[in-house]
């Protein structure tokens, strides 16, 4: 089985994306990025670039599926709401292009990687970078391997819960 999967960590001020193709039980990591969003200031230009940006990693790397982490709910309503308009975007893009979207709780995500579902971001990224052949480092930053972590979530364990599918 081959399949590439768009893994999404979802933010309002960072929107951390990986690329990772699956060949049978062989992954490879193809792209892991944080794109800022902190300097732009309003929210419609913000989803604007988002769907620009995966319309642009559609057409170059052609995945067929999509896996994004579930929001941990805050003390600011605020935040919420404009994260959820994110999360709202990504599924419109998934929606418009007919791309299967599934999301996944942190823990869940924590306990696909590496058995815990308590883990720390530091042991996740090494089980990540681990898995994906890449250079560790504990003085990286773990932000770049959320996404990455979402995606092999994905890869691992199909059972998401979907935001929208295509089967019939």
């Amino acid at each position: 089985m081959v399949r590439t999967i768009l893994g999404i960590d979802p933010g309002t001020l960072s929107f951390g994306y990986s690329i990772v193709r699956q060949e049978d039980a062989k992954y490879t990591l193809l792209e892991k990025t944080i794109f800022q969003l902190n300097k732009i200031d309003d929210q419609i230009e913000k989803n604007k670039r988002i769907y620009n940006l995966l319309t642009e990693l559609k057409s170059t790397y052609n995945f067929d599926e999509i896996a994004i982490e579930q929001p941990v709910f805050g003390k600011d309503p605020q935040s919420m709401l404009k994260l959820g308009r994110v999360l709202g975007c990504c599924i419109g893009f998934a929606i418009a292009n007919n791309i299967p979207i599934c999301e996944y709780s942190p823990k869940n995500i924590k306990k696909t990687i590496t058995g815990n579902g308590n883990a720390s971001k530091q042991q996740v990224a090494f089980m990540v970078c681990n898995i994906l052949n890449e250079p560790y480092s504990m003085q990286s930053k773990y932000d770049d391997t959320d996404a990455a972590a979402i995606a092999m979530c994905h890869a691992y364990n199909v059972s998401g819960t979907p935001v929208m599918s295509t089967k019939k």
